[in-house]
Formats: structure tokens, sequence, C-alpha cells
């Protein structure tokens, strides 16, 4: 098929340029074969059709049809010919009697005003008709700029030129599907060479316009004005109309469309609210019913002659003149619309007595009356509060879809995450953003984490680890998900994040450097300390540098003085109390004081008895992260499957001989050698003794405890 047009359209050496203006030779009819509406006409009989129009599209309705168009037809050329009578003497011409004077080789004297005589007057010649269109819609001057623009002068030559030789535009597909539909009973557009017209002319808009490229309905309006005019003129006209006329309506989400439909709604309130309400009781959307008339300009769907003159006041009054023809039809054929009982019987009804309005005049007239109450200031403050309820409705829309796509991804309700994006975007205005750049992430955090401060080294590399790609903000997405991973993600996935925060430099691999930076930061938010001691009994413990050092003699295996990510996941498993640094767990009492007095800040997303699922905010006025934590909680268990090495005593395996058992106290996993002790933990929900390890024993229970609370325990213990 390509091939087949490509060798129809000009070659890449031979690109033919206009001499004179195809206005001019319209006008002076030197011309006549730049219009197809010449060539089709009453001849169309001659392909088996019995009776078409005078653009060459058949009448329906049959013989039925035929007369009443023959009828219309017949009074229509006595008003013409009366009004030819007037331009009788050979010395006064009709475009010198309207001002339609050629300056150079454009019709450039026409005005709208003196355009609006002709058609008030309804003496707008026939064969003047498509130059006077594209005169008065600003084509004449679209088509001067753009040549005077382009290297070469012939603007729209070189985007032929491009698509014949140039690469393929992801609209050329749908393009070519919608030729053949595009008037197929019409004589004209079965031929080859009109088809191919139509298809330079659809291409090379897409090609100049590559935002809007091709939207359905353009082929209608192109193959319309092809009638009218030659193929170049019809590409400037097409333009004006995407662009300037009908702006937003052949884009993606057809805003403008909408806006005017909304409007046709408002008009039908006013002027015909019990037809508005039995479309409501019938179920018959006023969209479906005007999307089409909207977008082809009543091309396919009123008589031609009747298009004709609805384009005129088109180019003079706007898009909001369609909606008025809208308005008008309905109320002419309301008598006809009442009396249908079904959806489907109404629009067909509609479209049956659409394609019989050959009374324009009529038509027109009664659109026009519908500009009393609607007023050109009242329209255009109708249109700018509709079009503000439109964007708001497609901006909620994609917001729940957001939302319920983004509560899949995390372990966040919609309704939490509705709440939270609200404050989110609160942020993100007060600092005319669309995210959050590091300094506002450490606003957010400390506001979620009271007990970490804006310059905390955990905090930077959080940001690092959200932010994508190394990029410098973050948005919605990427912090809910951050939080759901710190929330409740995995072990994998926590294990992932810091290491992402530990890479500084982006190359998949951290240094001893960048690991005791991380180290450093998160220890002291977890345990509350600076003072860093690692691992084992208290004799036993180590020095976060010599931990580091550890870590890289043992699984550097290249020397190379980097660790992959599986080391790095070695790594965290050998120290619990590293491990849970890294999952960016608070133990339920940090070292040196009660839980009162340091809350457990992460906690804040998990539910309180009592709490409503979506009791969660990142506002600093809300009491959802001000939980009091007096009332302790059983530590989480560290899995078995994660427990490689006793963490006091460093047995590197849990054979079958040697137990391993888990500290009720701080939920790590311990061999029995270094858990011989059992105590109550009341405050954990644990009246009877329970199995803890040496190092809670020491460093916890016996300097926080009175000795009448566990002399009882520890003399059980031995009985046992």
């Amino acid at each position: 098929m390509r091939g087949s047009v490509v060798s129809n359209r000009v070659s890449k050496n031979d690109v033919p340029v206009p001499k004179r203006s195809t206005y001019e030779s319209v006008i002076s009819g030197e011309n006549k074969k730049g219009s197809l509406r010449r060539n089709a006409g009453i001849k169309a009989q001659e392909d088996g059709v019995k009776v078409v129009d005078e653009c060459g599209f058949p009448i329906p309705g049959g013989e039925e049809g035929a007369c009443e168009y023959l009828k219309y037809r017949e009074k229509r050329d006595q008003k013409d010919s009366k009004l030819g009578a007037l331009f009788s003497k050979a010395t006064i011409s009709k475009e010198v009697a309207f001002g339609a004077l050629r300056t150079g080789t454009h019709v450039t004297s026409i005005t709208k005003k003196k355009f609006r005589t002709m058609v008030q007057s309804g003496a707008v010649p026939r064969e003047l008709r498509g130059a006077l269109w594209a005169a008065v819609s600003g084509a004449v001057k679209k088509q001067d700029n753009y040549n005077a623009n382009c290297p070469s002068g012939h603007y729209y030559s070189d985007l032929i030129k491009k698509n014949a030789t140039g690469k393929l535009l992801p609209f050329y597909e749908e393009i070519l599907r919608d030729i053949p539909r595009t008037f197929p009973e019409h004589a004209a557009f079965r031929k080859e060479e009109n088809r191919i017209k139509l298809e330079r002319v659809l291409h090379a808009y897409a090609r100049r316009n590559k935002i809007v490229g091709y939207c359905q309905s353009m082929n209608f309006v192109t193959g319309w004005l092809l009638l009218q005019m030659d193929e170049e003129s019809a590409f400037y006209v097409l333009t004006s109309i995407v662009e300037d006329y009908c702006a937003g309506c052949y884009s993606t989400n057809m805003l403008s469309v909408q806006v005017y439909q909304k409007i046709l709604e408002d008009m039908m309130a006013v002027e015909a609210p019990e037809i508005l309400k039995f479309f409501e009781d019938q179920n018959v959307a006023l969209q479906i019913i005007s999307t089409k008339w909207f977008l082809c300009i009543y091309v396919n769907i009123l008589p031609s002659d009747t298009v004709l003159q609805i384009w005129d006041h088109f180019f003079l009054e706007g898009p909001v003149f369609l909606v008025k023809i809208a308005v008008a039809l309905i109320l002419i054929y309301s008598s006809q619309i009442l009396q249908a009982n079904d959806p489907l019987n109404i629009c067909t009804l509609l479209n049956s007595l659409c394609a019989r309005t050959y009374d324009a005049k009529n038509l027109i007239k009664r659109a026009q009356k519908l500009g009393e109450d609607f007023t050109q200031e009242k329209i255009e403050a109708l249109k700018i509060t509709h079009r503000n309820e439109i964007l708001k409705e497609v901006e909620d829309i994609r917001q729940r879809r957001d939302l319920r796509n983004l509560s899949q991804l995390t372990d966040f309700t919609q309704a939490q995450l509705k709440k939270m994006l609200t404050q989110f975007m609160g942020i993100a205005r007060e600092n005319k953003s669309d995210g959050l750049d590091a300094q506002q992430f450490g606003q957010v955090i400390c506001r979620i984490y009271p007990h970490m401060e804006g310059n905390d080294p955990t905090i930077i590399t959080l940001f690092k680890a959200f932010a994508k790609q190394g990029g410098d903000r973050i948005d919605f997405k990427d912090l809910m998900v951050g939080l759901s991973i710190i929330k409740k993600g995995t072990v994998e996935e926590k294990l992932e994040l810091c290491f992402r925060s530990c890479d500084l430099d982006n190359v998949g691999m951290i240094s001893k450097a960048e690991l005791s930076y991380l180290l450093r930061g998160l220890y002291k938010n977890v345990y509350q300390t600076t003072n860093i001691a690692i691992g084992g009994s208290r004799r036993q413990r180590k020095s976060l540098e010599q931990f580091v050092d550890l870590c890289f003699k043992n699984l550097d295996q290249d020397h190379s003085g980097y660790l992959t990510f599986e080391s790095f996941k070695k790594a965290a498993m050998l120290e619990p109390e590293i491990l849970q640094c890294f999952l960016l767990e608070f133990p339920r009492r940090p070292r040196g004081g009660s839980m009162a007095q340091k809350p457990n800040s992460f906690q804040a997303f998990k539910e309180k008895p009592g709490q409503k699922e979506d009791n969660i905010s990142i506002d600093s006025d809300s009491q959802s992260y001000s939980s009091d934590f007096t009332s302790e909680m059983p530590p989480t268990w560290q899995p078995d499957k994660e427990a490689l090495s006793c963490p006091l005593c460093f047995t590197r395996f849990f054979p079958v001989v040697f137990r391993r058992h888990h500290c009720r106290y701080c939920g790590r996993v311990v061999c029995g050698t270094c858990s011989s002790q059992n105590v109550p933990l009341p405050k954990l929900g644990f009246e009877k003794p329970v199995r803890v390890c040496d190092s809670c024993w020491e460093e916890e229970i016996l300097p926080h405890s009175r000795p009448s609370d566990i002399l009882p325990a520890i003399s059980s213990s031995k009985l046992e």
C-alpha cells in the first residue's frame, strides 16, 4: 500500500512549486481541476447513483427523499436566479461587488465584516467559497508566513517530501485505515488520485503537528475541504480549524469538545428542559450524540448545502455556533423525538431527520435566536467554568487511578494515601514545586520521626535511596514506596534500600567509608546513642570500625575494597544488632532509657488498638505520630532462616545438638549457652519466667530491675 501511495507522491528530486497561488486560479477560473466538487455534481449519476446533490453526495430516503431534495433545490435556484440578476452586467463581477478583490496572488481584501455581509444576504459565490474560507480563517496568512520561514519557500511541499522519504509517523497506519472509510459513496473519493490527495494532507498535518497528529473525524473534515478547494489550500484551512477555531477538540482527551458539550447542556436546560429530562429518563447522553456533530462540524450529518452555510457562519462565529446548531436541531425535531421510546430509536431517528434538514435558513435562524439568552460574555464565562470543572474531574480520575495502583504497590490503603497526598501537595505548593528536594524531604521525615534532625546522615542517605536514578527531587510515588518498604517491606527490600543509600557514587558496590557512614547514622537513630558497641556480651563488643573491618576481611574475597549487594547482605546477617539497623526497626527499649522517653517513631505506621485505618499523617500537627508507647509490645522475632550465627558467642551454625532460642526481650536468635536466664517480663506480657539472652540480662534487665522482681525467677530457674 505504501509503495503505491509513494509512487503517486512527489519524488525527492522533483517537488513541484506552484508558480501562482491556488486562490488566484479559483477566482480566475483557470484551474478547473482544483476542486473535486466541480467534477462530481449531478454527473455522479453516471456512476450508478440515481440522485446526488451538487457536492456529489447521494440523497438519502430513496424516491421520497429525492423528491424532497429536488423540491428544495427548485426553490433555492429561483432565489439564486434573482440574486444573479444583480450581477448581470458584464462590467461588474461578484467578487468586485462584495469586495473579494485580488491583491497580488491572494484574496486578501475580504474581511470578516465583508464576508458577514455576504453570508447574511445569502450571496456567497459558490465558486469563491473555498477561497473565501481560506482568507477569512487566516489560512492565507499562515501559508505566506510558513513559506517565508521555510528554507525552500514551499512549506507544504517540504512536508510531502519528508513523508515520502522520511521515517513513518505513528499515525501512518491509522490514517491509511480511515482513507477508504471517507465518503465511500462519493464519486470523487472512489478515484485513487483523490484518495492519495486526502492521505497526503492528513500525513502532512500529522508531521507538522505531532502533538495532535491524527484524530478520527479529521478525515471527514479534510475530505470536505478537498471538495471545496485544492490540496494545499485544504491543508492550511485544516491547520486553522484544528489549531485556532477548534483548539483542544482534536486532542487526546478532547477537552474543548467536553466544554462545548457542557454548554450544550446549559442551553438545553434553558431552551428545552423537557427534552433534556426526556433524554435523561431514556438514558440518552448528549455527549454520544454531539461528539460526532462537533468533531465533523456536521459534515456527513446534515445535507451538504446546509453544511456549506453552517461553515460560513462557523468561520465567522467560531465553534460556539456549532453548539447553537445542535440546540436548534433538537428544538426543530422535538415533537418527533418525544414520541420515540427507546435510546437506540432516538439516535436513529435523529440521524435520519438531520440527513434531510434541507432548510438551512430556518435552522440557522433558530440557532441565532439562542444568542439572546447566551451572550458572548456569558458563553466565555461558561467555557472557563466548565473547563476548570472538567480538568478537576480528569485530575480526580487520574488521582484515583494512581492511588489504586499505588495501594497495590505499597502497604498503604487508598484512604491513607489520599490523606498523605493532600499534605504532600500542600508542602509542594508552598515551595512552588511538584516534588520534594532534600531539605523538604528532611522536613517530612522529621515530622514523622521527631527525634531526627534535618541534617541527620540517615535522612541524607534515605533521600538518595528514595530518589530515582540519582534525581534531585522525590515525587509522591517515590516517597510512598520508600516509606512502605520502611514500614513493612521484606528483608530483601529493606537491605536493598539501605544498599542504594549506601552506594553514594552509584557504582553498584560500597566501600568501607560508605558502609561506616551509613551505619553510624542508623545506629544513632535506632539505638539513640553514639556509643557504638556491637555484638556479644559486654566483654566481646566491637567498635563500628572493627565490625566494618571484619566484614570486609571475611566477605571482600577479591580484596577490591568494595562489597557487592550479595556480600552486603551477608555482612548484615553476621550481627543481628546491625541487621536491626538495616531493617530500620527500633527496639522496644533503647539502651539507657525507657520507651516512654524515646518513642519508637517508625512504629507510628502500625495501627494502634481502636485506631481507624486511615488515621495516618505526615503533618506535624497530627496526633497520629505522637503515640505513647509506655505500654510495650513483645519484640518481633528474628526469622530462623536469617540467623546464621549466634550474635554473642559467634557460633557459626546451629547444628541439631545446639538448639537455637529466641530471646523474649530483643527477639534475636541465640544459642542455648548464651541464653541461660529465665525471668518474667510483665511489661511485655510475660508474667511467667521466659528465656532471655545474656546480653539483655546483663545490660537491660538486671540494671533496671528490683531484686524482689528477679530473685524468685532466678531461684525457680535454678530449681528447674
